[in-house]
């Protein structure tokens, strides 16, 4: 089973996909700027997302009207903070309720686009739920940045109990809580049954059955890009 990073397609047809702002969600300040949610939990109900606005992105286009909306948008302007949350149409949302989303949450909303209503969802993840699958008996992580330099330190490899051990070795040894990365990913064999998960270091990473699933689908504004490693199950080693 292979892995890839999902991502906001950042071209299409010479236009950038505009991204979704939050500034018209009717009482949104009970919910976007509050403690009622988090990486690690979900908001305490079910609020609704009414309704979005599709931004073009970069400087003095926010007013320009946008050309197109697609299956899958970031956040441009004002969102929801304290979590991830991904807002996708329904026809999105109607591929992924037929895999295996992890701990996840769908949250009703509407995306107003040459004034019409479209129905969409906002996708919640749980940030940390893929770290239960980590094998870290064979897990080996290493002093490079996000961005796999080494930054002029001495290269180090070196196996950890937990991700906060990783963090709070780097900060004390390497430099800098971000200081660190995956030398080898191996995970417990019942993370085949995972599609969709946040996981810090690769970003939003599915299944290869759910990009084949979504490829077939026609879904737009998204793109794959390869894992810089391959993850690794610890019944094959």
């Amino acid at each position: 089973m292979k892995y890839y990073e999902i991502t906001r397609k950042t071209n299409i047809n010479g236009i950038v996909p505009p991204g979704l702002n939050g500034k018209n969600v009717k009482n949104k300040e009970d919910f976007f700027d509050n403690d009622k949610c988090g990486p690690d939990r979900f908001y305490d109900k079910l609020y609704e997302f009414d309704y979005l606005v599709p931004i073009e992105f970069g400087d003095g286009r926010q007013d320009k009207p946008s050309k197109a909306i697609y299956d899958y948008h970031l956040w441009f302007g004002e969102e929801p903070w304290g979590g991830w949350f991904a807002p996708v149409s329904n026809c999105f949302k109607k591929v992924l309720e037929k895999f295996n989303l992890g701990e996840h949450r769908f949250y009703p909303a509407w995306v107003l686009f040459k004034k019409q209503r479209h129905e969409y969802s906002v996708l919640q993840l749980l940030y940390n739920s893929y770290e239960k699958y980590i094998d870290f008996d064979l897990t080996v992580f290493n002093n490079l940045d996000s961005f796999r330099d080494i930054e002029g330190r001495q290269f180090t490899t070196k196996p950890f109990l937990s991700v906060q051990e990783v963090k709070h070795y780097a900060k004390a040894n390497w430099g800098s809580g971000v200081n660190w990365n995956y030398e080898r990913i191996v995970m417990k064999p019942e993370f085949r049954d995972i599609d969709f998960v946040t996981f810090f270091k690769f970003g939003d990473i599915v299944s290869e059955r759910l990009k084949n699933t979504i490829e077939e689908a026609g879904l737009t504004g998204i793109e794959f890009k390869e894992l810089p490693i391959p993850i690794e199950f610890s019944d094959e080693i």
